[in-house]
This record gives C-alpha cells, structure tokens and sequence, in this order.
C-alpha cells in the first residue's frame, strides 16, 4: 500500500490517485479508500467533479499535524443526469500523524476503530469527489450502454462527445 510513515504528501498523492482512477464510483472503492482518513469521508453523492491534471502541496509543516492542498483543472462535473458542465480548483485537506481510524459501517459490516502502527492520514477532506477525465469518460459509456432514459443516454452521448473535445 503505503510506507508506515510517508510524508504527508505521498500518503495525500497516493489517495488521489486511487480517487482520480475511479475509486469513488464503487461501493469498493470508496470501501478501499477508507484506510486514508481518520474518519469516514463525508463526500456528496449528487456531484463528481472531473479533472485533468492536478498537483499536491504541503507547506512546511511540524509535528504530528499538516496541511495540504490539490490544485487541479476541473473540466465539468457529473451529475445523476449524467450533465456535464469547467477552471483550476483547489481543494484543502488537513493530515494527522496517528495510529488510529475509523472504518463506516458497509453491508453486513459494522462500523469500526481500527488501531495499527502510526502514519499519516486525512482528517479533513472537502466534501467533493472528483475522477480523472479517462474514469469518467468509461463510467459514462458503463452508464450510458446499460441506461433505459432516454434523457440519460442523451445527456451521456453529448458528455462523451464533449469529452473527447477535452482530451484534445
């Protein structure tokens, strides 16, 4: 997974990374993204944001507590309707150095604190999800072959052709 004690901004890279390639699209990615944060991350369900490209920064930071922020350039957001509607973003997290997380309560899986050897882990994060441009467009076309509204296929079909304007 992760080295124990990474910096900050490895363990905050290593969880966009897992987000950006659609780790929040599915029950067990979001199940899988758990081990990052403190606690539960409280994200929105009705919105997923869509990047291009995006950067991780720390400023200096002492002791068991830091700051960071991703900067990244929003090409639209995905809503239930598939609509896709774009600038550089910025998102603040706040990281704690610790032994301690919590897990949410998943199907037959109760909710849980787990203890294990101290790293760095998210303890405020934005409420937004966000996926790189390449995720969204296959979660789009998943959607759009499986979907029985026509306003769905119809917004999805002009979302993919806008993404394809992106990636150019």
């Amino acid at each position: 997974m992760f080295a124990q004690l990474a910096m900050p901004d490895a363990v905050l890279s290593h969880f966009i990374e897992r987000e950006a390639d659609d780790g929040c699209l599915t029950v067990e990615g979001s199940k899988q993204l758990d081990i990052f944060f403190v606690h539960p991350a409280q994200w929105r369900h009705d919105k997923i944001s869509v990047a291009k490209n995006y950067v991780v920064r720390t400023p200096p930071f002492s002791g068991n507590k830091a700051d960071a922020y991703v900067e990244y350039i929003a090409l639209g957001e995905l809503d239930s309707q598939l609509g896709a509607n774009g600038d550089v973003v910025r998102q603040d997290y706040k990281l704690v150095l610790g032994n301690k997380y919590s897990l949410v309560a998943r199907g037959n899986t109760p909710a849980a604190e787990v203890i294990d050897p101290s790293r760095w882990r998210i303890e405020g994060a934005p409420p937004e999800q966000w996926i790189a441009l390449d995720a969204a467009i296959r979660y789009v076309s998943e959607v759009q072959q499986t979907a029985t509204d026509p306003a769905i296929k119809a917004n999805a079909e002009k979302t993919l052709s806008a993404s394809v304007v992106s990636l150019n």
